[in-house]
């Protein structure tokens, strides 16, 4: 089932619709998918949060009319766009057409894909152009899981109004399996991953949304298990 909102939609209350149990009997959410215009990003994204929101919810950001631009544009557009939302694949596109199949069966919210997306950005910095940012964290040592689950809530509950996404890989004290966190608002989800093997043991979190500030979540992350930003 394809829901096709509006241009100004909230994305963010439709994905909360999948979060009910009756829901998830039926349906599962597959991924979010948002359209950029080409021609008319640089100038409109700035101006309007309800776009710059609708890409910080996209698992995949489709843009369009790229024959009406120049490739140096068109590598602008894909910096702001990823300077907004560094996880989506991107695609593009004109007149729209682009292969169902890069649509469809993403399985993007399935813990193997979160997994998949979460890779350390903390070599790259973004620069401040707007109001959304990703921020990203990677750790070393375990986490403890009732620890690690109070100071989710408690954080979610603290910026309800300003994060929009996160997404996880943890390691956690005595178990052999990695915690994949995922979050759309002020709600999380955690799944069991692979087995961490023979590689490193490192927590890798990604948030994205509004006035987050780096060295406040690792304080605060750092009052509940002595860990250790990795250089």
């Amino acid at each position: 089932m394809l829901i096709e909102a509006t241009g100004i939609a909230d994305p963010e209350e439709i994905v909360m619709m999948f979060n009910g149990k009756r829901v998830q009997k039926y349906f599962k959410l597959d991924g979010v998918i948002s359209i950029v215009d080409a021609s008319l990003f640089l100038t409109q994204h700035p101006l309007f949060p309800e776009i710059r929101k609708q890409v910080a919810l996209s698992d995949m950001v489709l843009i369009n009319k790229t024959d009406l631009i120049t490739p140096d544009v068109l590598s602008e557009v894909k910096i702001a766009v990823q300077s907004i939302n560094p996880l989506a694949n991107i695609e593009q596109c004109t007149f729209g057409n682009t292969s169902y199949k890069a649509l469809l069966h993403n399985n993007a919210h399935h813990p193997k894909e979160i997994e998949k997306t979460v890779t350390d950005f903390s070599s790259i910095a973004f620069a401040p152009k707007h109001s959304i940012q990703p921020v990203s964290i990677v750790l070393e040592k375990d986490f403890d899981m009732e620890k690690i689950s109070k100071w989710l809530e408690a954080f979610l509950n603290d910026n309800s109004k300003n994060i929009l996404r996160i997404k996880g890989v943890l390691s956690i004290n005595g178990m052999k399996h990695k915690i994949i966190l995922q979050s759309v608002g002020n709600q999380f989800q955690v799944y069991q991953g692979a087995e961490w093997d023979d590689e490193a043991r490192i927590n890798r979190l990604v948030f994205i949304g509004t006035g987050l500030d780096k060295n406040e979540i690792l304080n605060t992350l750092n009052t509940i298990s002595p860990l250790l930003p990795k250089q």
